[in-house]
């Protein structure tokens, strides 16, 4: 919760903090089902600092883990955070650097 306070107050350096540790400690205690929830936080957070390149990489690892899971919510969520950096990205490759 403290990551997604930090995110809402516009925090989003402290919110990619409390991320990552949050992450970590999934997967150091194996809490599978926490997993993508805490991914997804780091995903928005690394939008959120223009991270665009590392919140794609670990959307995928996010979508993966949320079909695994059964979680149909946070996969749609998460497609649609991931839309505008994907359109942003196909628009520079089209119109070059």
């Amino acid at each position: 919760m403290t990551g997604i306070y930090c995110q809402l107050a516009g925090d989003h350096e402290m919110a990619r903090q409390v991320a990552n540790a949050a992450v970590a400690h999934c997967r150091e205690q194996g809490i599978r089902g926490w997993l993508p929830t805490t991914l997804d936080l780091l995903v928005r957070t690394e939008l959120a600092l223009g991270h665009h390149e590392e919140a794609m990489a670990r959307g995928t690892e996010v979508l993966r883990l949320a079909e695994y899971h059964d979680l149909a919510h946070r996969a749609a969520h998460l497609r649609a955070a991931l839309a505008m950096p994907a359109a942003v990205g196909a628009r520079r490759s089209r119109s070059g650097p």
